[in-house]
């Protein structure tokens, strides 16, 4: 019996990948990362008004918490951050997710 062996092909190699993610900014993704969270909480949780607690560290992953907080407070759900880090040191798109999370009224607890 002959076995064919298959090869795995990259669609894109790593440095491909990183070109289009520096052509497409990273804000978008982090926005689609963060609705996408957001989205799977919601299909979770069902209603609306439930309360969500949303941890948040200071790096890039801490901005999807941010933008998963800000919709599903859009959501009307009670959403409380707990954000652990240092403010100043942001990168600038988790910069831009926490600003627009206190922008609709959001707090921040610690």
């Amino acid at each position: 019996m002959h076995t064919r062996q298959v090869y795995a092909t990259p669609l894109y190699r790593t440095e491909r990948i990183r070109t289009v993610e520096r052509s497409a900014g990273t804000a978008g993704l982090m926005e689609k990362a963060g609705l996408a969270a957001a989205t799977l909480a919601k299909d979770l949780l069902g209603d609306a008004g439930d309360t969500i607690l949303v941890v948040a560290g200071p790096g890039n992953n801490g901005g999807d918490a941010l933008v998963a907080a800000r919709h599903l407070k859009a959501w009307w759900f009670k959403v409380t951050v707990v954000f652990v880090g240092d403010r100043d040191n942001l990168p600038p798109d988790a910069a831009t997710a926490l600003d627009a999370w206190l922008a609709v009224d959001g707090s921040l607890d610690s």
